[in-house]
């Protein structure tokens, strides 16, 4: 589990000290799976004020990794537009 979350803040690049995302990720014993939430305003997508998105499953890592792609995907958008942007 520790090299799945270790994972994760990698591909989001550590964040530095500014909270430019939120993100939860628990397991609820009661359904028997694991649900992610997540919310930012620096990465949302361009025209929007913030963007937030949420999910669950039973496997660990497919959940894990379906929030690591959709991170990824918001990021590299918002790379692109900062590129576009300087270009």
């Amino acid at each position: 589990m520790d090299s799945i979350i270790s994972l994760l803040i990698s591909k989001i690049g550590c964040l530095s000290k500014e909270k430019k995302m939120r993100l939860q990720f628990w397991y609820s014993a009661g359904v028997k799976q694991w649900h992610w939430t997540f919310h930012t305003r620096h990465y949302a997508p361009k025209g929007k004020d913030y963007y937030q998105s949420s999910g669950s499953g039973t496997d660990v890592r497919e959940v894990m990794d379906k929030v690591v792609t959709e991170i990824e995907q918001l990021v590299e958008q918002k790379n692109n537009e900062t590129n576009t942007r300087n270009d």
